[in-house]
């Protein structure tokens, strides 16, 4: 081969060399910025856990006391509209009764949704309509709404528990 052959093989060898030198620079820079990219995911996706953290940490009081005063509720319910109070017990059911008026007016009001609320007005209203003194017929008909009604207290209880703590229950509806 003649000079001037080799200096066109030398000048497409620099050529080739330069472009392989300016793919590689951007192949390097592509993976350099994908893996930047990533590292950047990951960052923002560990602060959403930490702030979901976070967040479970700051309402857990909060969701606590639900808990323990829906409980409370559904039990004083559960007891006023199943148990057929007798002569006698009325200390008994006068102790429900004033537990229930306690949890309606001031303790389940710091934590009820709207649901639980409109469904402890229901019970509510149909105590007033309790008499002990009336006979067990007297009192059957009361009774059965109250059963309704302490139930559909509980049914709402649990959509709002579903709510608030974020879990299916797939219990009845709450009217």
């Amino acid at each position: 081969m003649n000079l001037e052959g080799w200096n066109t093989v030398i000048k497409a060898a620099t050529a080739l060399g330069a472009i392989a030198t300016v793919v590689f620079g951007i192949v390097q820079y592509t993976d350099f910025r994908k893996l930047e990219l990533e590292k950047r995911q990951r960052e923002v996706e560990q602060k959403a856990l930490e702030a979901a953290a976070l967040d479970r940490q700051s309402k857990a009081k909060f969701l606590d006391k639900q808990f323990e005063k829906y409980v409370e509720a559904v039990s004083i319910t559960g007891r006023l509209a199943t148990h057929v109070y007798t002569a006698g017990e009325e200390v008994r059911i006068e102790a429900d009764i004033e537990a229930f008026w306690r949890l309606y007016w001031a303790e389940l009001g710091m934590v009820e949704d709207r649901q639980v609320a409109l469904a402890m007005v229901r019970f509510g209203d149909t105590l007033t309509k309790l008499d002990p003194s009336a006979s067990a017929q007297g009192q059957a008909a009361v009774r059965n709404q109250l059963k309704l009604d302490a139930l559909n207290l509980s049914h709402c209880v649990s959509k709002s528990l579903e709510k608030s703590w974020n879990v299916k229950l797939d219990v009845g509806a709450c009217a």
